[in-house]
């Protein structure tokens, strides 16, 4: 669970109730966006999922020393029980379309605690 400081800010809440890069919303997604993801990956506070598929992350993978999952989404079905529970997760895609259904996904399974990477890898590598 995340710091009652981070998830009753104004900051924190700005920050996921629309998409920013993203030009449709899906269902009660909530989204994050890169500065806060990575601040939260890197200080061990949530986990990053990447759904793309093994071709697109020769583009490129985030460099994180941990908190950092692989998982294409052609393999999610295998790799399902690999997500850890004790963290919120945010999934990471391209641009944040698959990622977005994930999410909702999981939402609609009872976890709650799950993001989109707004604007996918493409704004995780420009922030």
């Amino acid at each position: 669970m995340l710091p009652d400081y981070l998830h009753n800010s104004a900051a924190w809440k700005a920050s996921y109730e629309r998409p920013r890069f993203q030009e449709f919303q899906l269902g009660i997604v909530r989204h994050i966006n890169s500065v806060l993801a990575k601040t939260l990956v890197i200080n061990g506070q949530a986990i990053l999922i990447d759904l793309r598929e093994t071709e697109e992350t020769m583009e490129g993978k985030p460099s994180l020393p941990n908190g950092y999952l692989a998982c294409p989404l052609s393999d999610f079905e295998s790799a399902f029980n690999l997500i850890p529970g004790d963290l919120p997760v945010i999934f990471l895609c391209a641009h944040g379309i698959r990622s977005m259904r994930v999410a909702a996904w999981f939402q609609e399974q009872g976890r709650h605690d799950v993001f989109n990477l707004d604007g996918g890898f493409v704004c995780w590598e420009q922030d």
